[in-house]
């Protein structure tokens, strides 16, 4: 769960955008990779959960809190600042409708692209693999990493207070702490 809102912070607050499509579940995680988002695993049902995020940049310093509720049919998530201010909401239904509420106007926010990264950090890799086009996702011990031609494009290490997120296309590290489950 702290991985899927690890992603879904960073891509918030860099503005990493998704192309443009006619289906309502296909992401575009770069120019040749896609990832088409799929039903939640049915052990994330009903959970509900808090974490801490901060993410890090060669030029930025960012604090989140995120909590995150799924059921069978939606994900849904607020993004907070540490001192409980909302910035933005939304609910994603997994028949593709995507319903957002902005507090901030300036908060870019593209829901299916977070997600994606989400369900990389979450779904089991088999699920992951189906769905993932010019990638593939590997689990080795307590990480998990996505390569396009052997190319790493994401890390995520797994520990058991926290986890740590690379993006090393756009150079950014995020470390998500468990606040609540």
């Amino acid at each position: 769960m702290r991985k899927l809102i690890i992603f879904l912070s960073v891509f918030i607050l860099f503005g990493c955008a998704s192309r443009p499509d006619n289906s309502p579940g296909l992401v575009y995680l770069s120019s040749d990779i896609s990832y088409q988002l799929t039903q939640v695993p049915d052990e994330l049902i009903g959970q509900e959960q808090t974490v801490f995020i901060t993410i890090e940049s060669e030029n930025s310093y960012t604090e989140l809190l995120v909590v995150t509720t799924f059921t069978k049919t939606a994900i849904g998530m607020v993004f907070l600042t540490p001192e409980g201010i909302p910035l933005t909401e939304f609910t994603y239904q997994l028949n593709g409708d995507v319903h957002s509420k902005q507090y901030l106007p300036s908060v870019k926010l593209q829901p299916k692209y977070i997600l994606a990264n989400l369900q990389i950090m979450l779904w089991p890799v088999a699920e992951l693999n189906k769905a993932l086009f010019g990638a593939r996702v590997l689990e080795k011990n307590s990480s998990r990493q996505v390569l396009s031609d052997d190319e790493l494009i994401y890390e995520v290490q797994f520990g058991e207070n926290e986890d740590v997120f690379y993006n090393h296309i756009n150079e950014f590290k995020m470390v998500i702490t468990q606040v609540s489950n």
